[in-house]
C-alpha cells in the first residue's frame, strides 16, 4: 500500500506540471500535491506507529 501512495503521488506531481499557468490552476495544483503526498506520508507514518504497539487517536 505505502508504494502504491508513493506511486500515486509521483504521477500527481508530474501530471500537475501540464496544468495552464493561471491563479486556479496553480492553487489547485498545490492542493493536489499537499494532499495526495501527505496520504502517503499519513500511511507510512501509522504504520510505523501499529509495529511499535503505539497508536494515538486525535
Amino acid at each position: 500500500m505505502q508504494e502504491r501512495l508513493v506511486k500515486f503521488s509521483a504521477s500527481i506531481i508530474l501530471n500537475v506540471g501540464g496544468l495552464n499557468k493561471n491563479f486556479a490552476s496553480e492553487h489547485l495544483a498545490k492542493q493536489l500535491i499537499l494532499s495526495s503526498t501527505s496520504s502517503a506520508l499519513n500511511y507510512g507514518e501509522a504504520q510505523g506507529q501499529n509495529q511499535e504497539g503505539i497508536l494515538f487517536i486525535k
